[in-house]
């Protein structure tokens, strides 16, 4: 392979990594501290894996499809086997293209039903972490937290103001249609929104 791709497809890499390491401890996961990096993979390998824990438990499946410029069902079904041997619930791939199949894609759907999501975003999406340079914080409510702020309030989710689920801050903290987001700004009191899903 050509030096200067590889140095190029290193840094492309690297910096993906840095934001998605910074994206899932924004979620509340932790990685262990011997945890492959970019500094430890090989050129030779398909892919990098890391595993986010929360509270001490592996929690989350991070895979880096190194050079894939399309996801099909070959590339998900061995990912759905690590989740089932990680016994994770959770998946983040990023990969370099932009095409995810259909039979790929309804397989994604197939494992939500079974309360197992996998999230997709390319290298290119994962460059600079955007939420990173506002001085705004987000955070996903527990159900019963959310239950009391609509009590509080007197709201239904209609009344709600709302995310759309695929708005850039929902993406980013893998919030799903019927979550609830507290909203912190400085010296400001929190407000909330409900994520709903984007109708087509």
């Amino acid at each position: 392979m050509n030096i200067q791709l590889m140095n190029d497809q290193s840094n492309v890499l690297k910096k993906s990594y840095k934001t998605v390491m910074e994206m899932i401890a924004d979620r509340g996961y932790s990685v262990l501290e011997d945890a492959p990096t970019p500094d430890t993979y090989s050129p030779e390998e398909e892919f990098l894996e890391v595993i986010g824990f929360e509270r001490g438990s592996p929690t989350l499946l991070v895979s880096f499809l190194i050079g894939k410029s399309k996801i099909g069902t070959a590339d998900i079904t061995p990912f759905r086997e690590m989740m089932k041997n990680h016994e994770v619930k959770k998946a983040i791939f990023i990969f370099a293209g932009l095409t995810v199949s259909d039979p790929a894609r309804e397989i994604i759907q197939d494992l939500k039903v079974q309360n197992c999501f996998i999230e997709i975003f390319t290298f290119l999406e994962t460059q600079i972490n955007i939420y990173r340079t506002f001085d705004i914080k987000y955070r996903i409510l527990p159900l019963q937290e959310k239950m009391e702020i609509m009590k509080q309030y007197g709201l239904s989710e209609k009344q709600c103001l709302f995310f759309h689920s695929t708005d850039p801050i929902p993406v980013y903290f893998g919030a799903n249609s019927g979550d609830m987001m507290e909203i912190i700004r400085p010296d400001e009191p929190p407000t909330y929104r409900i994520v709903k899903q984007k109708q087509t």
